[in-house]
C-alpha cells in the first residue's frame, strides 16, 4: 500500500525505495548539505545524501504540517496549517 516508503531517483536513473517505521508522505521537501528534509502530516523526517537511510521523528502537537524551513543554528521552524500554530524543532542527538 506504499505505507512507510519513500521512493526516489538515483543518479544512474533507477528508482530506490527507502522503508520507514512509520507512514511518510512528504508534503514539502528542504534540501541542506548533508540531507533532504520534509515534513510528512505530524512528522519530521530526513534522508541522508551518504547512505540514503531515513529516519523520521514525530513533532509533538501537531496536526498537519504544511512547511518547513532551517534556522542557522541548524533548529527547525515547522508550520502547521490547521493548528494555526509554527513549532521550533531542535533535534539532539544521542
Amino acid at each position: 500500500d506504499g505505507s512507510g516508503v519513500l521512493g526516489h531517483r538515483r543518479p544512474d536513473g533507477q528508482i530506490e525505495y527507502l522503508e520507514s517505521a512509520v507512514d511518510v508522505v512528504p508534503s514539502h521537501l528542504l534540501a541542506s548539505p548533508d540531507a533532504v528534509w520534509f515534513v510528512s502530516e505530524t512528522h519530521l523526517g530526513r534522508v541522508s545524501v551518504d547512505d540514503n537511510s531515513m529516519a523520521v521523528w514525530p513533532v509533538p502537537g501537531a496536526e498537519q504540517l504544511t512547511g518547513i524551513a532551517l534556522a542557522p543554528d541548524g533548529s527547525f521552524w515547522l508550520t502547521d496549517g490547521p493548528a494555526d500554530i509554527v513549532h521550533h524543532v531542535t533535534l539532539v542527538e544521542q
